[in-house]
């Protein structure tokens, strides 16, 4: 054979090889959480094989091994007690743990050659923080809530400008009723000055008659 035709076998074999289908996406879960990595295939072909590999810099582990036979029918090999695989070859684990973060990397294998690869970065993160349960006990019943929210600072509805304007307007209610009672205390005492100043007893010049005689208080004139 020829060299130029040798070079074009070659060009023929090389363009007959099918690259395989390479999908990845990232994941985030928390510590304590059930994760399901599913195959973006709906269905696997008869006679294929599903690997599911874990890794991460200086560690590479395989997983499980799912071999699919022409009836549709599966034989699963599991390498880690919490990993389940589905009927379909996704992943299922349970507890996760921060130690699980890492490259999940799933090779569908079909006639001795991987026709696609899917990888899943999973990140799992530290458990959600949550407020403490408070309980308000009355005389008529007993109330529990609980606040599941993440750990943030309470800030009054409206924020810093609203508790601003809360201060603002209490201060001037307390002005208004202050300067009110001293007013009120003004006015009284002097009230009761200008009545002590001006009025004088009934009694001071009252003249009475008694046994035919003429009696004046405080300035007595013969009659």
């Amino acid at each position: 054979m020829k060299p130029h035709h040798i070079t074009v076998f070659l060009a023929l074999q090389l363009l007959s090889i099918e690259v395989p289908e390479v999908l990845a996406e990232t994941r985030t879960a928390f510590e304590g959480q059930s994760i399901i990595l599913t195959l973006p295939s709906e269905q696997i072909e008869p006679q294929s094989q599903v690997e599911w590999r874990y890794s991460q810099p200086g560690k590479n582990k395989l997983l499980s091994i799912v071999q699919f036979n022409k009836d549709g029918d599966h034989k699963t090999t599991i390498f880690n007690n919490r990993t389940q695989i589905q009927n379909n070859g996704s992943l299922s684990i349970q507890g996760l743990r921060q130690g699980d973060s890492g490259d999940y990397t799933c090779s569908v294998v079909s006639t001795g050659r991987t026709i696609q690869t899917y990888i899943v970065t999973l990140n799992v993160l530290g458990e959600r923080e949550s407020h403490p349960t408070v309980s308000v006990i009355s005389d008529s019943q007993n109330v529990t809530t609980t606040n599941t929210s993440s750990s943030t600072s309470d800030v009054p509805v409206g924020g810093e400008t609203g508790v601003a304007l809360w201060i603002i307007i209490t201060a001037g209610g307390c002005s208004a009723v202050f300067l009110t009672s001293v007013l009120a205390v003004v006015a009284f005492q002097w009230r009761t000055r200008q009545r002590s100043s001006t009025d004088e007893p009934v009694y001071s010049n009252t003249s009475y008659i008694r046994h035919g005689h003429c009696h004046v208080r405080d300035s007595c004139q013969s009659r």
